[in-house]
């Protein structure tokens, strides 16, 4: 692995929130060891998330009535498909023990010719909230776009 790669995934590694880097496809290309140790905790044996389609998952989910996970995929859809800069979602995530609300964050960025999407899932408190109640956002105005990410040239 290219040093510059290990790096950005150290520097992910640090974060305490769950956050992951998906292809405009949905495919996984990145989950951060927050990400992976919340998985773990709430029951989940995946250890390596990479390839595996987070937009389909959705999918799956939602088509099972899961209307958060509908609203999740709009929103990445949304900010993949360079409708807005970003999307911001609160929804339930209950273990059988614990009522928990997370904010889900969606960015996007550029590089190489493709879009890419960052997806950060934030705790922000122990208080129900109903699934009837998720709506996701998108950031209107517009926020200032992202250089695109292309290699320096010496």
């Amino acid at each position: 692995m290219n040093r510059h790669l290990r790096f950005l995934e150290n520097t992910l590694g640090t974060l305490p929130d769950e956050v992951a880097v998906i292809a405009q496809n949905g495919e996984i290309l990145h989950a951060n060891r927050a990400w992976v140790d919340f998985a773990r905790q709430n029951g989940s044996s995946i250890s390596d998330w990479r390839g595996l389609n987070y937009l389909e998952a959705c999918e799956r989910a939602a088509a099972e009535g899961n209307h958060p996970a509908n609203c999740a995929r709009r929103a990445i859809q949304a900010v993949l498909s360079d409708e807005d800069a970003a999307a911001y979602m609160d929804y339930p995530c209950h273990s059988p023990s614990t009522c928990r609300r997370y904010r889900m964050v969606v960015t996007a960025f550029e590089g190489g010719g493709q879009r890419y999407a960052v997806i950060l899932h934030r705790y922000i408190g122990d208080e129900a909230i109903d699934d009837d109640d998720v709506q996701w956002q998108l950031d209107r105005p517009r926020a200032p776009r992202v250089a695109a990410l292309e290699p320096r040239v010496s």
